[in-house]
């Protein structure tokens, strides 16, 4: 019997909620560009985050988990508090 090729969906080729961690440009960058507090090294953390197609996601996580510091979905942990305050 000859094996049928797996399905892809296109649930497996886009950010979802579930699986954004996969498509996050920082994946390919040194995780301390987006903890450094170097207002120049955050700058550079946010042109990574600006091109990245799953950074709602990555936003929404950080909101959602109060994560205490670091870039996440391109805003510092002092925006994020902004942005939930009025959200």
């Amino acid at each position: 019997m000859e094996e049928q090729p797996q399905r892809i969906s296109r649930d497996d080729l886009t950010p979802n909620a579930l699986n954004w961690g996969e498509f996050a440009n920082c994946t390919e960058t040194d995780p301390e560009l987006f903890n450094n507090p170097n207002r120049a090294t955050v700058r550079m953390a946010k042109q990574v985050c600006e091109q990245c197609v799953a950074r709602l996601y990555c936003l929404d996580y950080a909101i959602a988990t109060d994560q205490p510091d670091g870039v996440w979905g391109g805003k510092t942990a002092a925006e994020r508090k902004r942005l939930k305050l009025l959200a």
